[in-house]
């Protein structure tokens, strides 16, 4: 009776697992989403524009959800793009709307713990100084 009780509580517990997983995968599809969605829109906020590869490779996200992402930002007209030689680099739009967003987002980014900020927010932008070592 015991080890019967046992494999039917396994079974239970599986059976429950995936139930759980059935619900819980559109949930975390849209965590994974809104994730995406922060960094991209992070990423922009400090360097004032990015293209698509670029901000794949601080993430290392896949460089289709980033396209994605940017693509989903500029359809509902918080970011403009323009090509610049062969990449496509977005900036934000100049609008009301976009100036209260950065305001939010320049605060976030203030309070940010610094080994995030150096990992993700502290690019080198321009090559080093002739014969600096």
């Amino acid at each position: 009776v015991i080890a019967h009780h046992r494999i039917g509580t396994d079974i239970d517990r599986e059976y429950l697992g995936q139930k759980q997983n059935a619900l819980f995968d559109p949930v975390m599809k849209t965590v994974d989403v809104l994730i995406y969605a922060y960094q991209v829109i992070m990423y922009l906020e400090n360097y004032s524009k990015g293209y698509a590869s670029q901000i794949s490779r601080t993430f290392s996200m896949s460089l289709n959800q980033v396209q994605n992402q940017l693509n989903k930002f500029e359809q509902v007209g918080l970011l403009v793009s323009r090509k610049e030689g062969t990449a496509r680099v977005f900036y934000f739009k100049q609008s009301p709307v976009t100036d209260s967003l950065r305001i939010f987002l320049g605060s976030m980014l203030e309070v940010l713990p610094k080994s995030t900020i150096q990992k993700y927010y502290r690019e080198r932008r321009r090559p080093r100084r002739y014969g600096k070592r």
